[in-house]
């Protein structure tokens, strides 16, 4: 019994909860305004490798563009150059 009542319990609040998010982002968008569209689970940046100098950082990210296209850097994790992209 008590635990038919928690999964009830815990589907209305899951419930209750998505509908108040989606209610509070579709009411803070006046009429007429564009939004913004979901972000894909294709999007998120990952590190395609670790490099000594940014120098070499570069190039390597230069020679990817046509696996990740234009968007990637070069960041310093204080031991490595990381090469971000797609």
């Amino acid at each position: 019994m008590f635990r038919r009542t928690g999964i009830a319990l815990g589907a209305a609040l899951a419930a209750a909860a998505l509908t108040l998010g989606t209610a509070s982002a579709t009411a803070a968008a006046p009429s007429g305004t564009p939004t913004a569209a979901p972000v894909s689970a294709a999007s998120p940046f990952y590190v395609h490798g670790y490099y000594v100098n940014l120098a070499s950082c570069e190039a390597a990210g230069r020679q990817g563009l046509p696996v990740w296209g234009p968007l990637w850097w070069c960041s310093f994790n204080g031991n490595a150059y990381e090469l971000w992209a797609h």
